[in-house]
């Protein structure tokens, strides 16, 4: 939660004109910010001018400077505000309490020693259950009265219960209001020294993010010599005030609980959180309640829903659920009986692959659940083979064969990638680097768009390309809010950044997950990580190149002013080092795994180190591990799995002697144009992940036919062009996470042009690299 929320929300609501205005100050913030970048010291926040003489921030050499007067006399105003309420409203609730009428008599409390619940009248009223507790002690007083007849405070005659009655009935009168002002009085102590606290904390804060986007150094300074000094926070007056809530504890524990400070802090206590429920429900409601009509005001309100638009939105529910999902079923039932495949398992497989296709394209049900249902119905639907006679396997033994090969290296790697990011990113350390280079880039337009692109691009190779634009959203804020309202800037940075994290998802093998889909279809000998840098970082250097002037001519950015995005000034430790130098030892046994196949078998069983390294030292933890993209393992597991069954089944056969014909006459050249253009095109349709689940294995078993060892030359073009395509929205996620990038009043950068006047091109143009440059690199690693 956003600390204007948190300080909405755990405010007095009474007291609310008297808390530091955040907002106020976030504003001379951005204020000061756009001041640095024109090279001026104005600020559009109108602040009363305090004398020198007398202006407490003055009073302090460091905070003298021109660049900071301005922010800190708001400061000022503000924290003077926080001390007239504090100082006015702490002494008042001290001296009602120091005005309570507690003398012995009212406070002794006999030994049958009821609770009181009564609660201030501002909480609720009078209950039931208070009404049971007092008349148990009004019942007790009375036989204490009698016991004690000649007490000199109450004329008691003996056999004259009336008199007593009507004496024990005062005392109870006079013990409940004490006990009220008493939960009153403890309530609005406990609210003075939250109200202390809270404003502390938005100063404090405040005082954080001036530094962070101005780069002073004034938050530390000003706590100790300007804040600390103020009645809220001296030592004197915070004692006094705890000393003020422990005596109002001791005497409700005289009053109502015999004595025991411990029970009645626990009554007191359950008082105040009724108290801040209470409050806290009643402001997020009015929050909840100003901030859309907030919105309704600076966003023009959308047309009330007629009937064509309440049917439109029930016709895309039905769609999702009730329509898409029974057409899948039906096209898998008569698939399996009346498909022209010969054979009875290729038939049966081809119904579940267009199933899947079905459920996958339009995700009615998320991804990794229709990626599980795939083994379920290739057991069922026995679409397995023997390998020797090909005959039908039985279900017992088609699920051994199908589990065997869901968990292979390949889904190794995928987690020993997800290890290295999880400890990059927990550290900071991917921030960290990226905002030392983005520090660098200067204020050209032309300068920071490379730097941002190339940030993204290095990011996803490492960190994903689902998790890198997230990262490099959150790195430009401080660039988008200080651009012109409604600059081109904007748009083409956030559309650089999603095409390039695009980029880097073909960029190594963990980079992405059809890369590891392509590897998996790939035949033997797989490339290692040498030979796949060796293809994918030539081609993605030219991409990103490409793709930035394309940009560059679209949006034309030039002359527009920018900020420069600060470098962080987090300090390195040794768990930060151990994380780099492990990350790098295992990046180098990646890149050598082909030397090293005699001892390790696999790149995937090197995945393990990171795993062991990480989470055996305690830098990751089990909430690490379950935090882990567990959907996308389960999807590759399940992509593993339609594959094994799309071989074992003869399907993969029949379609590869069907497509054969097609380019039959045809070069290798153009056969691999063909290939990677149908990758292309089907992959900005619908998610690069699909597109590699469903084709790679089609592209690799065609290439097997053809002979000459060109299968894997097929595979890693069609591989690196799944990457390619991103002409839409819905072409990957960072274009989705792109495309909800919003504006400080909601407004979204970016539309659906910007996708096709930037991204179509953009794709076209990386697919021309991939058909040449990259068809020559692949035929010089060997394949």
């Amino acid at each position: 939660m956003k600390f204007t929320h948190s300080l909405q929300f755990n405010s007095v609501p009474e007291w609310i004109d008297h808390y530091i205005d955040y907002g106020l100050l976030k504003k001379a913030i951005y204020d000061a910010e756009k001041a640095q970048l024109d090279g001026s010291s104005k600020s559009d926040v109108s602040i009363p001018r305090t004398p020198v003489e007398t202006h407490p921030s003055k009073q302090v050499p460091l905070l003298e400077s021109s660049s900071n007067v301005n922010f800190l006399q708001l400061v000022d105003k503000e924290l003077e505000k926080v001390v007239r309420w504090y100082d006015v409203k702490s002494a008042e609730i001290l001296e009602r309490f120091s005005r309570l009428n507690l003398d012995s008599e009212q406070v002794a409390t006999p030994r049958n020693k009821p609770k009181s619940h009564l609660a201030p009248s501002r909480l609720r009223s009078y209950s039931d259950s208070d009404r049971e507790d007092n008349a148990n002690e009004r019942t007790a007083l009375i036989k204490t009265q009698r016991r004690h007849s000649n007490a000199s405070d109450v004329d008691v005659e003996v056999g004259n219960s009336n008199i007593i009655s009507v004496d024990v009935d005062r005392i109870v009168r006079t013990r409940n209001q004490l006990k009220a002002k008493l939960i009153e009085i403890f309530v609005q102590l406990s609210e003075m020294k939250s109200f202390a606290e809270l404003n502390w904390t938005g100063i404090r804060k405040g005082l954080k993010k001036y530094d962070k986007v101005t780069g002073n150094k004034v938050k530390d300074h000003y706590l100790q010599t300007v804040v600390a000094q103020k009645s809220p926070y001296q030592e004197k007056n915070q004692q006094n005030i705890n000393e003020a809530i422990d005596a109002v504890i001791s005497s409700y524990a005289k009053l109502a609980t015999g004595g025991d400070t411990r029970a009645a802090s626990r009554v007191l206590s359950s008082h105040l959180r009724e108290q801040v429920v209470y409050e806290r429900n009643t402001v997020w409601r009015d929050m909840v309640s100003r901030d859309r009509k907030a919105n309704t005001v600076r966003v023009a309100a959308p047309p009330s829903p007629t009937i064509t638009d309440r049917g439109a939105k029930l016709l895309k529910c039905l769609n999702r659920q009730m329509i898409i999902i029974p057409i899948a079923l039906l096209v898998l039932i008569l698939g399996a009986f009346f498909l022209p495949v010969q054979g009875d398992e290729a038939r049966c497989c081809l119904a579940i692959l267009l199933f899947a296709s079905i459920m996958w394209c339009t995700e009615a049900i998320p991804l990794f659940v229709t990626a599980l249902m795939i083994p379920l119905l290739a057991i069922v639907m026995r679409v397995h083979r023997d390998h020797t006679d090909l005959h039908r396997l039985s279900s017992p033994d088609a699920t051994k064969e199908v589990f065997k090969g869901m968990f292979s290296p390949t889904i190794m790697l995928l987690l020993g990638g997800f290890t290295i990011a999880a400890a990059l990113s927990k550290y900071h350390i991917a921030k960290l680097l990226a905002t030392q280079v983005l520090s660098r880039a200067g204020t050209r337009p032309g300068v920071v768009l490379i730097a941002n692109m190339a940030v993204a691009t290095f990011l996803s190779m490492w960190i994903s390309n689902v998790a890198a634009p997230v990262l490099c959203f959150s790195l430009i804020q401080p660039i988008l809010r200080t651009l012109p309202k409604n600059s081109d800037f904007a748009n083409c940075l956030i559309m650089g950044i999603a095409l390039a994290s695009n980029l880097g998802g073909m960029a190594s093998p963990i980079a992405s997950p059809q890369n590891l889909f392509a590897l998996e279809a790939m035949v033997e000998p797989k490339p290692g990580w040498l030979q796949w840098f060796a293809v994918a970082l030539p081609i993605v250097i030219l991409s990103l190149f490409t793709t930035w002037s394309v940009l560059m001519l679209v949006y034309r950015p030039w002359g527009t002013k920018i900020i420069p995005i600060r470098p962080g000034n987090e300090t390195f430790d040794w768990k930060h080092y151990f994380i780099m130098g492990t990350t790098l030892l295992v990046i180098a046994l990646w890149c050598f795994e082909k030397k090293l196949e005699e001892y390790v078998g696999d790149m995937g069983v090197l995945a393990i180190v990171p795993v062991i390294a990480f989470f055996g030292t305690g830098i990751l933890s089990k909430d690490d591990f379950n935090s882990f993209l567990w959907t996308v393992v389960f999807l590759a597991m399940g992509g593993t799995a339609l594959g094994k069954a799309v071989d074992s089944s003869g399907l993969l056969h029949n379609i590869v002697s069907s497509v054969r014909t097609l380019v039959e006459g045809m070069n290798m050249w153009s056969i691999y144009i063909t290939f990677t253009a149908l990758v292309l095109v089907v992959a900005t349709f619908i998610s690069h992940t699909v597109s590699a689940l469903v084709i790679l294995p089609v592209v690799a078993q065609i290439g097997k036919t053809l002979g000459g060892g060109r299968a894997n030359l097929l595979v890693f073009g069609a591989g690196l062009c799944c990457s390619a395509g991103m002409g839409l929205i819905v072409s990957g996620f960072p274009n989705l996470n792109a495309a909800m990038l919003e504006d400080e009043v909601g407004r979204r950068y970016l539309t659906t042009m910007d996708f096709l006047k930037s991204g179509v091109p953009a794709s076209i143009l990386v697919w021309l690299i991939i058909i040449t440059v990259g068809y020559g690199l692949i035929l010089a690693i060997g394949y």
